[in-house]
């Protein structure tokens, strides 16, 4: 565990802890928030720059919410030439794309600048797995004492979760430093590394299924003994 938790204190490739990292990092800590008053003080810290990156942290230049198609397609081209491609510094300096992976490095530096051990993690939705779409998310995974647990900046119902069972229909690919240190700097990149992992992906998320389903089922048939 030791070991773990000195390895999601280091630095990466695309997250360096430089002056300007510190300065938001700090006045991420300032944030108030009512949002996990009773949690470990490192899930309340996670909190606050959750809160942070999504009301103060500035958009990148040529962002705004497509209210059209061919506004749509001007989005997508912006996001395309910055997917993955960014160092924190310079998604701090130019203004973030509201996306999860922007947020994700985000989230790991100021969480690392603040001393508390976080993982970025890579995660793709059931529907990619099986082949009927291409969906792909990225988290965190923040120490809390000697537990771990998982945060969804952009799950606003419920941004820490317990277990990889609480991320379904998300399955966790793989967690590291950054998106470049899972070996994914683009969407061909996912594509390969889902191709090469399939099979043991395809074998979490079974898993995954037969501990919910096991877990309805249960609650099935008590319901059906009490009549």
């Amino acid at each position: 565990m030791k070991n773990t938790i000195n390895h999601y204190l280091r630095e990466s490739e695309q997250i360096k802890i430089t002056e300007l990292v510190r300065e938001h990092a700090e006045k991420a800590l300032a944030i108030e928030t009512n949002e996990g008053k009773n949690l470990h003080p490192n899930l309340q810290t996670a909190l606050k720059v959750v809160k942070y990156i999504l009301t103060k942290l500035h958009k990148i230049e040529g962002y705004h919410k497509p209210n059209s198609k061919d506004e749509l397609d001007q989005q997508k081209k912006l996001k395309d030439s910055i997917f993955r491609k960014r160092k924190l510094q310079e998604i701090l300096k130019d203004g973030y794309y509201p996306t999860c992976s922007d947020i994700g490095i985000v989230f790991r530096g100021l969480m690392v600048a603040l001393g508390i051990p976080t993982a970025y993690v890579e995660a793709f939705h059931e529907d990619y797995l099986l082949g009927t779409s291409f969906r792909g998310h990225v988290l965190a995974k923040v120490n809390a004492g000697s537990k771990w647990y998982y945060i969804d900046p952009e799950n606003n119902a419920r941004r820490v979760l317990n277990s990889k069972k609480e991320l379904y229909p998300l399955i966790v690919f793989k967690e590291g430093l950054d998106s470049w240190d899972i070996e994914i700097r683009s969407y061909n990149d996912m594509h390969k590394l889902k191709a090469e992992n399939i099979k043991s992906l395809l074998t979490d998320y079974k898993s995954i299924l037969q501990q919910i389903y096991s877990e309805k089922i249960k609650l099935v048939d008590k319901l059906l003994q009490d009549r």
